[in-house]
């Protein structure tokens, strides 16, 4: 709904309109939308505004973003590189909180078939970027570039995206201030300054393979090694409260339990930690009910637990681990229908019963465990292709059904049910805690990324 919103007033509203509304006001509203959705984009799309509109009292160093120093500008393509024949899609790249954005929809029917798109920066491959199909011979993107790797960038660089065949998207000039859409075929790519950049992202990539597949830049190998191993050695102090305080087997998913079957290990470069438990719950009042009754187990056990921007139950972390070493913790729950739900937006056609039961295998020595139906729930999930490992797979949905992302966002708490939670545990003096991303206010930026993580 915000997108849509945001879609709207950016399509919809005369350039004129836009110029002639002044900063402050734009940044009013924009401070009313954050107030009631707690986005954070919101907040510092208003900020910038804010930051635009001269001295003030929000101008100090506590409440500055570097990325309000930064722009994006389409790129003329030079008369001899005119396209003759049409772009297979479009896109669009934007600043958001967590980094650059990048939202792009393909209609060539031969580029949707080849399943990816290449991102590029100054011609170099940042990343092969997995399509989500939207309907025949129609997908779209989603991506985000983070903070630590925009830091990397030159401080002018060019952006572009371009299909399997080499050929350019082009850019959607709706999307940029004074620019029509008319001549949208016109620019393939897009120029962004990064002032405070310090160009070592293609030294970094060279050495460590591409941006992962959340927008970071990888750590070296030895790195990853031992983030694996930390979060192996979270996953057993969990799971020994999953066994002792909550009567539940806590088992391995999604791309942590794929590594696991098919090889034993990680997934190279691996750097999630996906983990599950079956949910008996009968609704959504019932299911969220019961995701803060283990919620607060785990906080009462001294672990720190937090939702996502959706209110989705529920990523576990401890004052060891420290903040970007966690588990994503997802339900797994059957409401009637033949099939098996989960976050994120997962409806596979399986049934609980292969997820009741598990087994203890070895992972690194450790003892993990996974559920008797993983073979069906890799096929199911990713595809008949599972067996063989693709190094640019990103799996951003399973399901484009619109209803199943409905009826799963039901399940996540909204704002006034994390305050009365987040409440609760206060009054509780628990040795653990309690962090919502929607409650957390993004400014300063250190002490959201103690608290959050970019």
């Amino acid at each position: 709904m915000k997108r849509q919103i945001l879609d709207l007033y950016r399509r919809c509203v005369p350039e004129p309109v836009k110029q002639w509304i002044s900063p402050r006001v734009k940044a009013s509203v924009l401070g009313l939308a954050y107030g009631l959705t707690g986005y954070p984009d919101l907040r510092q799309w208003q900020m910038r505004h804010l930051f635009k509109a001269g001295p003030g009292r929000w101008q100090t160093p506590r409440l500055h973003d570097p990325l309000f120093s930064c722009a994006l500008v389409p790129l003329p393509a030079p008369p001899s590189c005119a396209e003759t024949t049409p772009a297979p899609g479009q896109y669009f790249a934007e600043f958001g909180f967590l980094g650059v954005k990048l939202q792009a929809s393909l209609d060539d029917p031969a580029a949707v078939a080849a399943g990816k798109v290449s991102l590029r920066l100054n011609g170099h491959s940042l990343r092969d970027l997995g399509l989500i199909p939207v309907s025949e011979g129609r997908a779209r993107l989603l991506y985000t570039i983070r903070r630590p790797a925009l830091a990397m960038f030159p401080p002018r660089a060019v952006l572009s995206l371009h299909d399997a065949r080499g050929a350019p998207l082009a850019v959607d000039l709706r999307y940029f201030p004074g620019r029509s859409g008319r001549d949208a075929r016109q620019c393939h790519a897009i120029e962004i300054a990064i002032p405070f950049g310090d160009g070592r992202i293609f030294d970094h990539l060279a050495a460590t393979g591409p941006l992962d597949k959340k927008g970071w830049p990888p750590p070296d190998r030895a790195a990853v090694h031992a983030r694996q191993d930390q979060m192996l050695a979270l996953y057993s102090r969990v799971r020994q409260v999953f066994d002792e305080d909550i009567g539940r087997p806590l088992f391995l998913l999604y791309g942590t339990l794929l590594g696991q079957y098919r090889g034993g290990d990680f997934i190279p470069g691996d750097d999630d930690f996906d983990v599950g438990y079956v949910s008996d719950a009968s609704g959504p009042a019932a299911f969220k009910a019961e995701a803060m009754q283990i919620m607060e187990r785990l906080v009462a056990r001294g672990f720190i637990v937090g939702l996502n921007h959706l209110g989705r139950p529920h990523r576990v972390r401890d004052a060891q681990s420290g903040v970007e070493i966690h588990l994503d913790n997802h339900a797994v729950f059957a409401p009637g229908d033949g099939h098996v739900w989960l976050h994120p937006r997962a409806r596979l056609p399986l049934s609980l019963d292969g997820f009741r039961e598990v087994e203890k295998v070895q992972m690194r020595g450790v003892e993990v465990l996974r559920p008797v139906g993983t073979e069906a729930f890799l096929a199911a999930h990713y595809g008949p292709g599972w067996r063989v490992p693709d190094p640019g797979y990103a799996n951003i949905t399973t399901s484009s059904d619109r209803r199943v992302a409905q009826q799963l966002s039901a399940l996540c708490l909204t704002r006034a049910e994390q305050r009365a939670f987040a409440r609760r545990l206060v009054r509780q003096d628990l040795p653990g805690d309690f962090i919502a991303v929607a409650l957390e206010p993004p400014y300063p930026l250190d002490r959201y990324a103690a608290r959050v993580g970019f």
